[in-house]
């Protein structure tokens, strides 16, 4: 039996994680690092997240994305297009480049 094929009475959404990569740069992200982590959904599409957040202190919230898929590399790739879009987005909003204290790192258990 496939993990893809399991069925529950209640639903229970299943997805595998298929990949973690570490991400480095000193021109983009605090510590000079973040990581990214690909899951397999089982309709066989890929969700890519990362360990890092932006963070509205004024508004007091925080700010991530994701990339979605159909291999693991689009999934990635699209993850890593949003978040520098989003960087961009918080540098012209706020008429500055970003610092340390404007990201937040997620719990390696929360993402």
């Amino acid at each position: 039996m496939d993990w893809k094929s399991l069925k529950y009475e209640k639903k229970i959404v299943i997805s595998k994680l298929v990949a973690e990569y570490n991400l480095f740069s000193t021109e983009v992200f605090p510590y000079t690092h973040c990581k990214a982590r690909v899951w397999q959904e089982a309709d066989g599409s890929y969700l890519a997240l990362s360990n890092i957040e932006i963070c509205d202190r004024k508004n007091n919230t925080t700010d991530g994305t994701s990339g979605y898929g159909n291999t693991e590399a689009e999934a990635l790739d699209k993850l890593i297009r949003n978040l520098l879009e989003l960087i961009t987005d918080y540098e012209e909003k706020w008429g500055r480049a970003l610092t340390d204290a404007d990201y937040d790192y997620v719990e390696a258990e929360d993402f």
